[in-house]
């Protein structure tokens, strides 16, 4: 019987094929019924992996039983031999891929059910609970604690040793639901979030009276594990919720392995008596998850006024007031938490302390707390969020590319909803740094359907970017105004695009200039944009003009690279900074004035060699201090001696010292001078490359490349033209020469003295032509 067609007939003679089909269909049927048993009477999931695989074992001894013995009217019997006279004709060979196709569809569907019941149970966390919104009934003035419920027991699990599921993510994933969820819905969302034990209830509201009534289930049963009550008034609150919590003690210990010894006599995470902060803190939380962050710092400035002591009210003032940029409120709101953190549980203190590193600017300390909180609490949106703000704002000091950023705020948008805006925003930004023709794409659709998913100017962004310029001239409209139009300029620069068109932006906001501040800003803009297309001169003549003097515009743009500016330039503009009252004249806080004078002068003192000058300026920068007591006075030290060793040859000497460096900038100042933020990485990408370390050298580069903002302005040119030298000497051809591009169409119109510099470029570009293609479009990046 060696003829495979022989073997499928005498298969078939004796039914396998059928009894096979059989069994799979009364199994499956079987393996369903018992699914529903199990989750109806809350036993073990483990018997269900047992029947899978009891059923996966039968899919053999179904197919030997099969082939010897015949189910027939007189019982079973042994199946007969074929005479030998009587030779099996060769079945049809259209019967193997029904045979075939039978033993798929078994192990498929065996394996899938097996997926099914093993797989999502093997996910829930015993000590994981999800604490649902409660259903509140009676007077609206208690309507607060659907959402505020959940937010005064979570902080209590925490500190009980239970993990609790992030309760915006839990709000986001209970949306589009009925208000009063019931029982196979509430454990459905629980189960999203591998929570083993999940937490519903009631407010009922009776003649001044609150009625709070709790139920515990384990996510799959049934029947609840226990519950609690709990009857006062208003004020009854702080009693009344960790009573709750009390009755349920047994219950979360024997399931969730909750200490036995828990103290909960008080709201633990609010660590307040007082009632109305209580009720300001909750509208805090609720207008933070309606995205109203304004309303949202008013309602826990509010809650601090009634109880200074309000650690987490503090924390969470803290927080709506950097989302909002007033950044002196913030800190303030931050020193108090930070000063009483041990009065709350061990989540909250990590959370206060990895957002006072951030504050300060010290992106490693923050991102290893965040990272350490989302192992923990995976679900944590809010902390996701957070964790991108820090290597977005923070990792490029390190070099690190934004991109970093994005899975975060994509995991926080999938937990909160696409309506987070901040999150958003960000991914907006990243999308354009990057050159990302699909996210643009994506988003730019996103804000034709609804305009408030971007900022005013957005779409002209994205349309240009895309190098649509029809397009983008339809959306220039909604930056018909002075800063619109600076705007523009700026983005037209950064996207390489020509000169005369950041020009004719800034005519029109000249037009549009009335204030003598808003002129002088126009000019500033103009000179900046001379010399980043290599007109540093005429940049320096205009700057003349402006009313007051720009001593710090002119001095900055003086340490720019590759302007070939002299010895003699250089010290005209350190002659400039001097005078004892000339802080006081520069009109910004006095911190501030005081580390950029300093800071200026020491890099004009160390491009001269000057090392007297330079050590001078740095013990005084070591010796600024700042409210957020951040080592930024000391890594601003750092630089302006690194530039001295630079400058005399050292370039090891510098190294050592930018590795060194241990911060970036403390929130409130981030951004706010032009060298601060940019000029370090500039001189360590420098001392890389001289160093032969050229892959570290091309990601600080690049670090210059990352946002439009005018701190980086100086550096869009020249950082691309020593990317293409140093990718041209590693062989890496066709990017060289796009950045050669790059770089010739920026200073197109340079001055006489840069020309060489620009047809030394035009030059490799003309060679690497010929054997490579330099077509890229822009946003190929």
């Amino acid at each position: 019987m060696s003829d495979p067609g022989s073997w499928i007939a005498e298969l078939q003679r004796r039914r396998v094929p059928r009894t096979l089909v059989a069994y799979l269909a009364v199994t499956f049927g079987a393996l369903q019924g018992l699914d529903i048993l199990v989750n109806a009477l809350n036993l073990p999931h483990a018997i269900m992996t047992g029947l899978v695989v009891a059923a996966l074992l039968g899919i053999p001894v179904t197919v030997a039983l099969a082939w010897r013995y015949d189910l027939t009217a007189e019982g079973v019997v042994r199946t007969p031999a074929i005479p030998p006279a009587q030779p099996l004709a060769p079945a049809p060979r259209r019967l193997w891929p029904w045979l075939l196709g039978a033993l798929g569809l078994v192990l498929a569907l065996s394996g899938g059910a097996f997926w099914k019941l093993h797989a999502p149970q093997a996910a829930l966390e015993k000590d994981r609970v999800a604490v649902l919104p409660f259903s509140v009934r009676g007077s609206t003035q208690y309507a607060y604690l659907r959402e505020g419920m959940p937010d005064l027991l979570g902080p209590l699990l925490t500190r009980a040793g239970l993990r609790r599921v992030d309760g915006r993510a839990l709000l986001h994933a209970v949306q589009g639901l009925p208000p009063d969820l019931d029982l196979e819905q509430a454990g459905e969302v629980a189960r999203q979030f591998g929570a083993g034990l999940f937490l519903v209830g009631d407010v009922l509201e009776v003649k001044d009276k609150l009625q709070l009534h709790a139920q515990l289930y384990e996510t799959g049963g049934a029947a609840a594990l226990a519950e609690a009550t709990f009857e006062g008034d208003a004020g009854a609150l702080f009693t009344g919720v960790p009573e709750l919590l009390n009755q349920l003690r047994p219950a979360l210990v024997a399931r969730a392995g909750m200490k036995a010894d828990s103290a909960l006599a008080n709201l633990a995470g609010t660590n307040t008596t007082s009632l109305p902060a209580l009720q300001a803190f909750l509208e805090g939380e609720r207008l933070m998850r309606k995205n109203d962050f304004p309303s949202a710092q008013h309602a826990f400035q509010r809650a601090v006024a009634e109880d200074p002591a309000f650690t987490l009210a503090q924390y969470r003032l803290a927080v709506a007031a950097s989302w909002v940029g007033d950044f002196p409120s913030g800190w303030l709101a931050l020193e108090k938490a930070l000063a009483q953190k041990d009065k709350v549980s061990a989540h909250e203190r990590q959370l206060i302390e990895a957002f006072a590193f951030y504050w300060r600017g010290q992106g490693p300390q923050a991102e290893a707390i965040y990272r350490s909180i989302l192992r923990e609490s995976p679900d944590d949106g809010e902390t996701w969020y957070q964790l991108g703000e820090v290597l977005f704002h923070c990792g490029v000091e390190q070099a690190r590319s934004p991109i970093e950023a994005r899975a975060a705020f994509e995991r926080a948008i999938e937990l909160l909803g696409p309506d987070f805006s901040p999150a958003r925003n960000h991914l907006q930004s990243i999308a354009v740094m990057l050159r990302d023709r699909e996210a643009i794409e994506r988003e730019l659709s996103a804000i034709r359907k609804d305009p408030t998913q971007g900022t005013p100017g957005l779409a002209w962004l994205f349309e240009t970017a895309l190098g649509r310029e029809e397009e983008a001239k339809k959306d220039a409209g909604e930056l018909a105004n002075l800063n619109g139009q600076m705007f523009m300029a700026s983005q037209l620069v950064w996207f390489g695009l020509p000169a005369a068109r950041s020009t004719a932006a800034l005519d029109e906001a000249a037009k549009m200039a009335k204030a003598p501040f808003e002129k002088r800003s126009v000019i500033l803009f103009r000179a900046q944009i001379l010399a980043v297309h290599g007109r540093p001169l005429e940049a320096e003549a205009l700057l003349a003009t402006a009313d007051p003097a720009p001593i710090y515009s002119r001095a900055q743009m003086t340490l720019w690279p590759l302007l070939g500016r002299d010895k003699r330039s250089v010290q005209e503009q350190l002659a400039q900074l001097k005078g004892p009252d000339f802080v006081e004249k520069t009109g910004v806080p006095h911190l501030e004035a005081v580390r950029i004078h300093t800071y200026t002068h020491g890099l004009l003192a160390s491009a001269l060699g000057d090392a007297a000058a330079t050590e001078a300026d740095a013990l005084a920068l070591e010796a600024t201090t700042d409210p957020e007591n951040s080592p930024q006075g000391k890594d601003l030290a750092r630089t302006i001696r690194a530039n001295l060793l630079l400058t005399k040859g050292d370039v090891a000497g510098a190294l050592l010292l930018f590795e060194q460096m241990t911060a970036g900038h403390p929130m409130r100042s981030m951004g706010f001078n032009l060298l601060t933020t940019a000029f370090p990485r500039w001189l360590r990408a420098e001392a890389l490359r001289l160093a032969g370390r050229t892959q570290e050298a091309l990601a600080f580069y690049e670090s210059l490349d990352t946002n439009s903002e005018w701190v980086m302005a100086g550096f869009w040119a020249p950082e691309r033209l020593r990317r293409a030298q140093v990718l041209e000497s590693m062989g890496k051809r066709e990017a060289a020469a796009a950045l050669y591009r790059d770089f010739a169409n920026l200073w197109a119109d340079c001055e006489p003295q840069l020309t060489p510099v620009r047809d030394d470029a035009k030059t490799r570009l003309a060679m690497l032509a010929k054997e490579t293609s330099v077509a890229a479009p822009m946003v190929a990046k």
